[in-house]
């Protein structure tokens, strides 16, 4: 404890030190802050690395965690927002790698932002309540209600209190975070986790690499790249050990249940079965005007439906003006204009964003480097108006 005691001195002198380093802001970047805008503060950064004695990460690889640090893994993540670990990063080679979650795409499209883990948004506690087998029967019921199956097609956000009663949205949602986060959890300690066939370095971990890679760091650098990453890893181990309740039922493009072999399955195999599973209820939930559900939502042929759009835009504005600068290439949006939805996604979400300013929030989801982002920058408290944007369907 002395030792995490003087950690914690070191952490407190960090945030007085890392913007002055040579590539500091790198690390600060990737590290410190998450995608999400979660920044560690020091003493953050010892509940993490006491979790670290009672849970070491590569242990659970080789057997189950023991009772109290599943207890104590519990207590720290339950009352998290469930996006907050949406992406990992580390370092590979020259670059960094991003690992996203298994299923759900929207991560990997959209980066979740602060507005979408503030306010009314599933925390962790929510999904692991011990009621997997009950959400599984819902989605069986839902899935052969034709007015809800409807909702997984092209069309608007309904709102509909009648309709998101009758398809069981929230249950719907709260099964497949179930799904996705089990998978996810699985395919991170399995990537991070387990015995490299490397001849030179046969025992090594991708996670003790990325560990020793850090340790030439600055020591305050190292910390601030390494909590991030082992907290990440407690949650995957965490969730790993906490999904007793996998079906072995999917159900294809018609609706159709259907059961395969368990047994050798890998975890990309499993994800593709469940697919169809998770974006279908996540269609329905999200149509029928579940808030959780329409932050989560993404599917590739979403692009293409105006009228869902149309309905997101007055909905969750935020939310709908993040789309645009993401996708906008996809409607021919010029740099320029997508850099404008950004900035409008950045006024509206600013309250939320701890003094983020709009170079870094620009930068943060991927914006920064569009043509015209710096002179949009420079308009940061010139309100956009909405006759000022292009849109999809006009």
């Amino acid at each position: 404890m002395c030792f995490n005691r003087f950690l914690l001195v070191v952490w407190q002198a960090l945030f007085t030190t890392t913007a002055v380093l040579g590539h500091g802001l790198a690390w600060e970047e990737h590290s410190k802050d998450s995608v999400v805008g979660h920044k560690f503060e020091p003493e953050e950064a010892l509940v993490i690395l006491d979790l670290l004695e009672e849970c070491p990460i590569l242990d659970a690889i080789i057997q189950a965690p023991s009772n109290s640090c599943m207890d104590r893994l519990a207590e720290h993540f339950s009352d998290q927002p469930v996006w907050q670990q949406s992406m990992v990063y580390y370092p590979v080679l020259d670059k960094f790698f991003t690992a996203g979650s298994e299923i759900n795409r929207r991560p990997h499209e959209l980066a979740f932002s602060k507005a979408d883990i503030t306010g009314d948004v599933p925390v962790w506690s929510d999904i692991f309540d011990n009621k997997q087998e009950y959400r599984a029967l819902t989605l069986e019921r839902t899935f052969q209600d034709s007015t809800c199956t409807q909702l997984a097609q092209r069309g608007p956000i309904q709102a509909d209190a009648y309709l998101a009663n009758r398809c069981e949205s929230r249950e719907l949602v709260k099964y497949v975070i179930y799904l996705d986060a089990c998978l996810t959890g699985i395919g991170r300690v399995n990537e991070l986790l387990n015995p490299r066939q490397i001849p030179i370095r046969p025992h090594e971990t991708r996670y003790e690499e990325v560990m020793e890679r850090w340790d030439r760091l600055p020591k305050n650098e190292r910390l601030v790249a390494q909590i991030p990453l082992s907290e990440s890893m407690l949650h995957a181990v965490w969730v790993r050990h906490s999904c007793s309740h996998m079906p072995s039922v999917a159900y294809d493009d018609g609706l159709q249940p259907y059961e395969w072999d368990l047994v050798g399955a890998t975890v990309t195999e499993y994800a593709a079965k469940l697919q169809n599973t998770h974006d279908t209820a996540m269609a329905i939930a999200a149509r029928s005007g579940d808030p959780w559900a329409i932050q989560g939502f993404y599917v590739r042929d979403l692009r293409f439906d105006m009228d869902y759009w149309q309905s997101l835009q007055t909905i969750n504005p935020s939310l709908f003006h993040r789309w645009m600068a993401q996708a906008g290439v996809s409607y021919s949006f010029t740099d320029k204009q997508r850099s404008m939805h950004a900035l409008k996604a950045y006024q509206l979400e600013k309250h939320l964003l701890d003094d983020l300013d709009v170079e870094k929030y620009l930068g943060r989801y991927g914006y920064g480097g569009l043509s015209g982002a710096r002179e949009i920058m420079q308009l940061e408290d010139t309100p956009v108006l909405d006759d000022q944007l292009p849109y999809p369907w006009e």
